[in-house]
């Protein structure tokens, strides 16, 4: 799903805390090194003592190019640590899309609350293995736990999904993060005493941001339904949720930007076109999308789009 922002956890088996405060710097710095090669765009980061959480925006590579690598690194290094052998990790990695800004906003806020909500600490700021430092900006983005992500995640990418108001009236969207957090945390406290809602006093930020102005941001992710004959006559959806003609803008776009999925329409447009058509028909039957529906949206033959899944090379299957 090129384009989709995920929440990714994994855990150690048994929950055993095999990641010891040494350890944990180390696999920053693994997920520093497995996230160039595979892609993906990093939003938020935490290590644990006895599993990890990454949210991360897919790029035009399968998830598992970032955490099969990243998984069998940490798998040695924890095995080396406490001399042991045999699985580390507890059967798969888990990864849910975030289908809506606030689902990305609240996987975020989650990652970073994990320590306080594991009563680790009292406040984010005290733990030196998410990535809240870097969304706060104060001088704990500089700690070394963080050196070896801190080039390549880009806090303001993400902090708009946490603005009141508008983006240009808002003075520091690092507060309204913090707002947010704040407020998160003053809910768990308020559940936890079997109330409602949290206290009046604790402002509730969720009211005032702009879905249009961070959607840019993050181009192709959560723009508005492109309207598609082909997608209205066969109400064609993925399993995943994505309407055919959103998934195939969505590799397009992460392929080739620039280009357009009205650009590999028909059998004709030469090599590039040709090479981007047939990774789009692919992508789309992966989906779960019938060959009927690829070929009427893509103004193609049943037995083109069946000819280009045929002759798929099996390590792409």
């Amino acid at each position: 799903m090129p384009g989709m922002i995920f929440h990714i956890t994994a855990r150690t088996l048994r929950a055993e805390r095999l990641f010891t405060p040494g350890l944990r710097t180390e696999a920053v710095t693994a997920v520093g090194a497995a996230v160039p090669p595979a892609g993906v765009r990093l939003l938020a980061l935490a290590i644990m003592s006895n599993h990890l959480h990454l949210v991360v925006q897919q790029g035009p590579r399968p998830l598992a190019a970032l955490m099969q690598p990243l998984l069998r690194r940490l798998a040695y290094s924890l095995q080396r640590a406490h001399d042991r052998t045999g699985p580390i990790f507890w059967r798969t990695y888990a990864a849910t899309p975030c289908l809506d800004p606030g689902h990305a906003r609240n996987a975020i806020a989650y990652t970073h609350l994990n320590p306080v909500r594991a009563k680790i600490c009292d406040s984010p700021a005290d733990y030196p293995w998410t990535s809240h430092a870097l969304y706060a900006g104060r001088s704990a983005g500089s700690t070394p736990e963080l050196a070896a992500i801190r080039s390549l995640l880009d806090p303001s990418i993400a902090l708009p999904l946490f603005a009141r108001g508008t983006l240009g009236a808002t003075a520091d969207p690092r507060a309204d993060y913090e707002a947010f957090l704040r407020w998160r945390l003053a809910a768990d406290r308020a559940a936890e005493a079997g109330l409602d809602e949290p206290a009046p006093e604790v402002e509730d930020p969720r009211g005032g941001w702009r879905i249009g102005e961070w959607a840019g941001r993050l181009t192709p992710l959560f723009h508005a339904p492109v309207t598609d004959p082909a997608v209205e006559a066969g109400a064609a959806r993925s399993p995943a949720g994505l309407d055919l003609s959103t998934l195939a803008r969505n590799v397009v776009a992460a392929e080739a930007p620039g280009s357009s999925v009205e650009a590999i329409r028909g059998r004709y447009g030469g090599r590039p076109h040709s090479r981007l058509r047939r990774l789009v028909i692919r992508r789309l039957h992966h989906a779960g999308h019938r060959n009927v529906e690829i070929a009427r949206f893509l103004d193609l033959s049943e037995s083109a789009v069946s000819r280009v899944i045929r002759l798929e090379p099996p390590s792409h299957r």
